[in-house]
């Protein structure tokens, strides 16, 4: 009998879009109260040496989850004596590449929702459960479905499948991160509710499925169609019957109810045609809907509307070879949207200006210049400059230019260049309020600049996570000209923005009242100085 792994994944969902419940249980950590969603979780993990505290007596719930961390936590679960390792995670980064469970790579690296199912999906594989679930599971009426990298595909159909993973809202989220509080929750949950119940494999339950009759209702006419439909799903189309002198109204219910073929199935069903008389030879007319009116959905389907006021979505339409539908105009070939007008390419998108959603992701040629007022919501996509040679970065905001970048995604600017830069605010202004921002693997040169403000130009970071191949230079200004960088938010490989070594005049980039913080494992997080309370 085939073993299931439901449970895990439904930890895993919870993980990532569930709201937590509150468990009164102590806890031997100074931030973790006792009514805590994560308390007893947190308390479970360290009593049975599955995750340490952090700096001493804290858990740090909110601090990031490294891929070494679920390696290390995932190796002791799975009875690996992870003790003396040197590094820390030697022992678990071992076991991970020896399972399959992962490759071993980017220890540090932070723990993406993909990563995380993938990993699962793994260890699923490695204890002997069935992970065929969800091989024809459709993910696509999620938003951001296309953002699921290929090699997590079928680790998220499997999520789906299950009926585990519902997403945060109409989006999987597959690029977002999780902490460390609901790391704990997951490992409780495997260790306590999934393990003991793997002796009580769960039976393969064929669907329920329901009868619909429709009949002619006239005479003795009998039975029109008969369909069988699985519990939940739609009735369908049957066709239309005819009867002479009369025209079809519809099918009906005994109750008058009408039954279209949009009507969800819940039990057996029998409906009845309704007649209407045709008079003086002239059939009375009756409504049939006619969409017109078609409006994108931005996701490969449309809405129409009915001059009666009905609304119907259904997917879009294009002819043979072509990448516009032909109702709506959504255009699947396009890089980037500006309210309902699509762009086959970010720099088109750019040279309009306005709010640029990005629709796939794009390797520009060069750096796309910005003098004029852009808001770029990344959606998830990655912006590189692979084959740059000039190195303005990849986005290079000049006099008069005001670039907002919102939204997870990434930007790397590694190119064919001695620079590398991301983004470089050369006289303009630059709102960074999400996203990752990279350019590791640039070279061996000692100065590549991640961020860059010259020429009166202005940078203010909010948020984002900031990963530099040389770690000094993640932030710059130049040292001759009248520029600023704020930091008010952020997470920095390497790098403390309140003691900043490069060439700018002031030592601290961290904006008063917002303070840097180590967090134990070379990264840095800028966050506001907490609110004294009165005694």
């Amino acid at each position: 009998m085939k073993k299931r792994l439901f449970s895990v994944l439904l930890a895993v969902c919870m993980l990532l879009s569930a709201a937590p419940a509150a468990f009164a249980s102590g806890t031997a950590f100074a931030d973790v109260q006792a009514g805590d969603w994560f308390a007893r979780e947190a308390a479970y993990v360290f009593e049975k040496n599955l995750m340490n505290g952090m700096d001493g007596n804290t858990f740090q719930p909110n601090g990031k989850v490294s891929r070494a961390m679920v390696w290390t936590t995932l190796a002791r679960l799975d009875g690996v004596n992870t003790e003396g390792s040197a590094p820390w995670y030697r022992a678990g980064q071992d076991w991970a590449v020896v399972t399959g469970v992962s490759d071993g790579t980017d220890p540090n690296g932070r723990i993406t929702r993909e990563q995380l199912v993938t990993m699962m999906y793994r260890y699923a594989q490695l204890k002997g459960y069935d992970v065929s679930v969800g091989e024809n599971t459709n993910i696509l009426s999620y938003d951001d479905a296309f953002s699921v990298s290929e090699w997590a595909a079928a680790a998220m159909q499997w999520a789906c499948g299950a009926g585990l993973i519902h997403g945060n809202g109409a989006k999987l989220e597959p690029q977002g991160a999780a902490n460390r509080a609901q790391l704990a929750v997951i490992l409780y949950r495997y260790a306590e509710q999934v393990a003991p119940a793997r002796t009580q494999p769960e039976a393969e339950a064929a669907p329920e499925t329901y009868t619909v009759t429709f009949e002619y209702h006239y005479g003795s006419k009998g039975v029109f169609a008969t369909v069988t439909v699985e519990a939940g799903q739609t009735v369908g189309s049957v066709g239309r019957p005819s009867r002479a002198g009369y025209t079809f109204a519809g099918w009906y219910t005994a109750d008058g109810d009408r039954v279209t073929s949009r009507t969800v199935v819940t039990s057996d069903l029998t409906v009845q045609a309704k007649w209407k008389k045709i008079v003086e030879e002239e059939e009375i007319s009756v409504h049939t809907h006619q969409y017109t009116g078609y409006r994108s959905n931005f996701d490969g389907t449309h809405t129409g509307t009915c001059s009666c006021g009905d609304t119907a979505t259904e997917n879009c339409s294009y002819l043979e070879g072509g990448s516009v539908c032909y109702d709506c105009g959504f255009d699947r070939g396009a890089a980037a949207m500006i309210g309902e007008t699509y762009y086959a390419t970010l720099e088109a998108a750019v040279e309009a200006g306005g709010s640029i959603v990005m629709l796939k992701d794009a390797d520009l040629a060069t750096a796309a210049v910005i003098d004029n007022e852009v808001t770029l919501d990344l959606n998830g996509k990655t912006l590189t400059v692979t084959e740059d040679t000039v190195g303005d970065g990849v986005f290079h905001v000049v006099k008069n230019g005001k670039l907002t970048i919102n939204g997870e995604g990434t930007v790397n600017g590694v190119g064919k260049n001695n620079y590398s830069m991301a983004v470089w605010a050369d006289g303009g202004q630059v709102v960074i309020n999400g996203g990752t921002f990279t350019n590791a693997g640039a070279g061996t040169d000692g100065h590549y600049d991640l961020i860059y403000a010259k020429n009166g130009g202005s940078v203010e970071i909010n948020g984002g996570t900031f990963i530099c191949q040389t770690p000094k230079w993640t932030l710059n200004k130049h040292d001759k000209t009248d520029s600023t960088i704020t930091v008010k938010g952020g997470v920095f490989m390497g790098y403390d923005p309140s003691h900043s070594g490069t060439e700018n005049p002031e030592e601290s980039f961290v904006a008063p009242g917002y303070q840097a913080t180590g967090q134990g494992d070379g990264y840095w997080t800028v966050t506001a100085v907490p609110e004294m309370s009165e005694e």
